[in-house]
């Protein structure tokens, strides 16, 4: 499970012929876990790689490779993902460059929903190619520079959020570019210390040869703010937007005798603060920092008093309402938010 689950490695950027030279798939720490059927060499080591199988012992990643299923079971849907994008790496020949959304992955974005099913490669334009029930393939030229995370290719961090933001849905793309354009991001959750500002992703934009899902990149763009503090923050800013609400000040600060309190949205002109409850808050160790589930909870409500003395509303909701903007509207309309448009 160990070798799954290791830091992320990144180098770049460089080019994609100084990669493939370099390139040594099965020497990288991840791909231990992995059990290869090529590798078995003679009928009585391949006949036990299918008895493995038939047995569950390991689990099929994709044709001719697996897992343990001790490994697989620990895994979450975005490491297991992961496995996918890996397994088709160390299978596939020569090496490729993945992207879109593969690559979001390989760069440690959040995805609203569930992981596509094949991975996303990118092929140069001239020389073609086509999709298979094993990978999506997008010819639409290889990038000159591209970046190496965790032993594979990818394309830059503003390249990976242009494409997506060109061929996936909106709130999909605006709370992957939300979290790319962070100032910081965070190892422990995953997330590589690397961001990108506005001015990059117009830049990556322009340096594309094609026009395909330009514009939906340019309002994905437009529309993106690294001050979003997680993924529920940055689709319940979506459906506010699409709801026809005003736009609120996103981690505005709030002090008391106590300290200072950052709340996820506030709108002043109508004295009312919203906060996102994922449930991260209270079970991830980032956050509740050694405390208990209930020691969060009361924390949490102190907190709430505290805002609350000094006058504003202050709303909640979690992924139930952020996922079905109905439900949002009807509470923020409650707590007196007015549509505008």
């Amino acid at each position: 499970m160990d070798t799954m689950t290791t830091p992320v490695t990144l180098t770049g950027p460089t080019s994609f012929a100084a990669f493939a030279r370099d390139h040594k798939p099965r020497a990288l720490e991840w791909a231990d876990a992995f059990v290869l059927s090529r590798e078995r060499v003679g009928a009585a080591e391949l006949g036990r790689y299918y008895r493995m199988i038939k047995a569950r012992e390991i689990v099929e990643v994709g044709p001719g490779i697996c897992l343990p299923r001790q490994v697989w079971s620990g895994l979450t849907a975005d490491e297991r993902n992961l496995a996918h994008i890996r397994a088709l790496a160390l299978t596939h020949r020569p090496p490729i460059v993945f992207g879109a959304e593969s690559g979001a992955a390989l760069w440690r974005l959040p995805i609203i929903g569930a992981w596509p099913a094949r991975p996303t490669v990118l092929g140069d334009r001239a020389a073609g190619g086509r999709s298979t029930p094993r990978l999506i393939r997008r010819c639409e030229g290889l990038p000159a520079e591209i970046w190496v995370v965790d032993g594979l290719a990818t394309t830059s961090l503003a390249r990976t959020v242009v494409d997506v933001a060109r061929h996936s849905t909106f709130g999909i793309a605006v709370t992957m570019a939300d979290r790319a354009m962070a100032e910081k991001r965070d190892h422990a959750g995953g997330a590589l210390s690397c961001s990108v500002s506005t001015a990059d992703l117009l830049a990556a934009l322009a340096a594309l040869e094609v026009l395909h899902g330009n514009a939906k990149a340019v309002a994905v763009i437009a529309f993106a703010d690294g001050n979003s503090g997680s993924a529920g923050e940055s689709i319940s800013r979506v459906d506010i937007h699409r709801l026809g609400f005003p736009p609120p000040v996103l981690q505005f600060v709030f002090h008391d005798a106590d300290g200072r309190m950052i709340v996820d949205f506030w709108w002043p002109d109508y004295n009312l603060i919203g906060e996102f409850d994922g449930r991260g808050k209270y079970l991830r160790d980032e956050f509740t920092l050694g405390r208990s589930t209930a020691e969060v909870v009361i924390a949490e409500k102190e907190r709430e008093n505290r805002l609350r003395a000094q006058g504003p509303t202050v709303v909640r909701w979690g992924w139930e309402e952020a996922m079905a903007p109905p439900l949002l509207r009807r509470k923020l309309l409650a707590a007196g938010l007015p549509l505008v448009q």
